[in-house]
């Protein structure tokens, strides 16, 4: 029993070492983090994106099967058999039972004669080159998917602030507005009025508190590291100099720099090369075979054999079909592609050009004297020079517009990732200084 916890003891060890070292390997991107290591990290943990990686090394095994000089191993082949005369024949002129070995040893080795060997190589240097494309898409839509979640957990603390903020100022409020209804300087419904208040920003509290904490989770899980670490952005995303007026220009530009687009058209050259494939592959291949023999005449014998398979069952006619509805699907997800890159493209900038137009509603001085109103308010709440109701009004109108600048600013900057993402430019270039 004592060796059963001793074991059990040396498991759990094992087990909060391991996880201990996996938290130490990315201890760097917790703390204050920039947006370039929130996407190195969640890039060096993704793994969809070590999975579209692996493939590539799986690819590189296929090349290196299909590069084999010959169709199969030679095989040798041994024969051996014991000859003895039958009782019955023999015979007084032959009284002795005649005996002998017969053996035989043969060499045999098939050979290509088709070109299959060429062409499976160029089935495989297809799909090693549409792969490299998908990798890079994948790292692409990974990147993008990092900054914006980064985006919005940065934007999510903001709100947080901002509502923590309001709850607090609006519990001094009602502190102040109790005590003066306790002194008959106000109306007991103002009390009411202000502790309604209360409540109805604590929900909004709890709100962003579950706003926060599930864009945190999110992006915690996507840089693998632990919810608990804590976790600051100390940059964002700048202006992006891009003339958006031209949508048709923007869409042949993205047709041209997208990797998916790439990748479809790889996609139809490797069907088309296991179609040439199966054609060729209806050419038989030749074995050849050498061979040493002792015969029944106990004599030596060295000769050659050719053997060709005839194609009369299967004549890969099936295989063919089936391979140009490959490459007719291939040349449909490639036109899906496109389409889908055209639309992506068109609601981007359409949503980058209203968002632009929309921050314009936020000037940069208003939203300075923001905080600084809430205080005034406050202030003239405690001595009289404002009542309950016209307070909450003015601390509502403030507060609202700021928490709308802030999803306008957040809506922005992800817009600004999505409009890069759909043309197909390098986000980091534009993004990360």
């Amino acid at each position: 029993m004592k060796s059963f916890y001793i074991i059990l003891a040396l498991l759990s060890y094992g087990i909060y070492a391991i996880d201990t070292d996996s938290h130490e390997e990315n201890a760097h991107c917790a703390g204050n983090t920039k947006l370039l290591t929130i996407v190195e990290c969640v890039l060096n943990h993704s793994p969809e994106f070590k999975k579209t990686r692996i493939e590539l090394t799986a690819i590189k095994g296929k090349k290196i099967a299909a590069a084999y000089l010959f169709p199969s191993n030679p095989t040798i082949q041994v024969m051996n058999a014991y000859r003895k005369q039958a009782q019955s024949e023999v015979t007084i002129f032959n009284p002795v039972a005649q005996s002998a070995i017969n053996g035989e040893i043969q060499a045999s080795q098939e050979f290509f004669i088709g070109g299959q060997r060429g062409k499976r190589m160029e089935v495989v240097d297809s799909e090693y080159a549409a792969q490299i494309k998908k990798v890079a898409t994948m790292e692409r839509d990974t990147t993008a998917q990092a900054l914006s979640a980064a985006i919005f957990y940065k934007n999510s603390l903001e709100e947080y602030k901002i509502t923590e903020f309001l709850y607090q100022n609006s519990q001094d409020m009602a502190k102040v507005v109790q005590g003066r209804a306790d002194k008959g300087l106000a109306a007991g419904i103002d009390a009411d009025i202000a502790n309604a208040e209360v409540s109805k920003i604590a929900r909004l509290l709890n709100s962003a508190i579950r706003k926060r904490d599930g864009a945190k989770g999110n992006l915690t899980v996507m840089m693998g590291v632990t919810f608990d670490l804590s976790l600051s952005i100390v940059d964002t995303i700048p202006d992006i100099q891009l003339n958006t007026k031209n949508t048709q220009e923007l869409i042949v530009t993205a047709l041209k720099q997208r990797t998916e687009v790439d990748a479809g058209v790889l996609d139809v050259r490797t069907a088309q090369r296991r179609i040439d494939l199966l054609k060729r592959e209806s050419i038989p291949n030749l074995t050849v075979s050498a061979y040493l023999q002792r015969d029944g005449f106990n004599e030596n014998v060295m000769g050659a054999r050719a053997s060709i398979p005839l194609r009369v069952w299967r004549d890969n006619s099936g295989e063919v079909l089936e391979s140009e509805a490959r490459k007719d699907q291939a040349m449909t997800n490639l036109e899906i592609n496109q389409h889908t890159i055209k639309y992506e493209v068109i609601r981007a900038v359409t949503n980058f050009n209203s968002l632009r137009e929309e921050t314009k509603s936020y000037p940069q001085e208003l939203m300075k004297k923001v905080d600084e109103d809430l205080l005034s308010i406050k202030k003239a709440l405690g001595t009289g020079q404002m009542n309950i109701r016209d307070a909450l009004v003015a601390q509502n109108s403030l507060v609202t517009l700021k928490l709308s600048y802030i999803q306008t600013q957040s809506d922005y900057d992800l817009s600004k990732i999505e409009l890069l993402r759909s043309i197909g430019f390098p986000l980091l270039q534009y993004t990360v200084k």
